[in-house]
């Protein structure tokens, strides 16, 4: 399991590097995307933190204020992170194909993808705590018919 904030440096990285720029909001809802993939492929979490189920969709609280500061505008520099990470190849594998196959969407795009009836946080909102992985495992389990790697 890995840091969110590492996970999103590598979305960071990817989307300077092809010079589609990516908000706060769709750096924190793919995170939420690769960590439900992750689950789904290869059932294992991604990220070590929780997600939680708040009023707009579904976050991680360090990652969002680490990153509110470039809201709304698009997020031009890496995180602070401690240490340096080594992504094993499942997790590039599937952080690269969420943002390719995601990050042309908007943040509202892609929190309408997350509120979609059935989904975790649909399951959970106005709870404001804690989505159990096994609900975004299940949940994306059950999508694994469109998903590029499966």
């Amino acid at each position: 399991m890995y840091n969110s904030r590492h996970v999103a440096n590598f979305l960071i990285e990817r989307s300077l590097s092809s010079h589609r720029p990516i908000t706060p909001l769709q750096v924190v809802q793919l995170v939420y995307l690769s960590h439900g993939w992750t689950l789904a492929v290869h059932d294992r979490p991604l990220i070590v933190e929780p997600v939680e189920a708040w009023g707009y969709g579904p976050f991680i609280s360090d990652l969002y204020y680490a990153l509110k500061f470039y809201s709304p505008g698009p997020v031009v520099n890496l995180l602070n992170t401690v240490g340096i990470t080594q992504f094993d190849e499942q997790a590039i594998l599937i952080m690269a194909d969420t943002f390719d196959k995601y990050a042309h969407l908007s943040g509202v795009q892609l929190l309408r993808l997350s509120h979609a009836p059935g989904t975790p946080w649909d399951q959970m909102k106005g709870a404001e705590h804690r989505i159990p992985n096994s609900l975004i495992k299940a949940h994306f389990r059950s999508q694994l018919v469109g998903y590029g790697t499966a």
